[in-house]
């Protein structure tokens, strides 16, 4: 009898995990991790994972695998750089022929983008959603059309505020700030 093969989903990560509280602490941290992206995290048996094992004076432990893209992320517990790694291995790579990376800062820290992205899309492939508040209750707005037509994405880009990150490339040095209403002039 033949085993059906299932396609892995980009937006689903697998924890393969035991029953004791290591594995508990992996899926809670993945858990956490994703939460802003979208993605499902889905707790597996061990067995079907990678299956490592930990060997201590207590004995042998199972060690949690995490499986984004259908490969193997990380073994164990992630701690929070392992964690932007997962979400990192989440960018859409096959079959896209990308610019030259390029560096940028986005308030006051540095971030890595590629030539022919606009701004929007390489805030929203870091998982940043919110990019600018409004006036009146300050509430958080992003990317809502994403081609220019409903102003959801102003930003201020280079101390100019009131400028759409949806129709604006990115290009190496340029500052790109989160707009708290109507934005100020000259904020660099």
């Amino acid at each position: 009898m033949m085993q059906k093969q299932h396609q892995p989903m980009r937006d689903v990560i697998d924890v393969f995990s035991a029953d004791c509280p290591l594995c508990e602490d992996a899926t809670e941290t993945i858990r956490h991790a994703v939460q802003s992206c979208g993605c499902t995290v889905r707790e597996r048996p061990w067995e079907e994972g990678s299956q490592q094992v930990c060997y201590s004076q207590g004995g042998a432990h199972p060690i949690p695998s995490i499986v984004a893209g259908g490969r193997v992320v990380f073994n164990g517990v992630p701690d929070p750089e392992d964690a932007q790694a997962l979400i990192q291995s989440l960018r859409v790579n096959d079959g896209v022929q990308r610019g030259r990376p390029v560096a940028l800062m986005y308030d006051g820290q540095p971030i890595q983008a590629y030539e022919g992205e606009t701004i929007a899309a390489a805030l929203l492939a870091l998982h940043q959603r919110q990019l600018r508040r409004t006036i009146r209750r300050d509430d958080p707005r992003g990317v809502f059309c994403n081609m220019g037509v409903c102003f959801d994405c102003l930003m201020q880009i280079d101390g100019r505020p009131n400028v759409q990150a949806c129709l604006t490339p990115v290009r190496d040095g340029m500052s790109v700030e989160t707009q708290r209403g109507s934005g100020t002039w000259g904020s660099e």
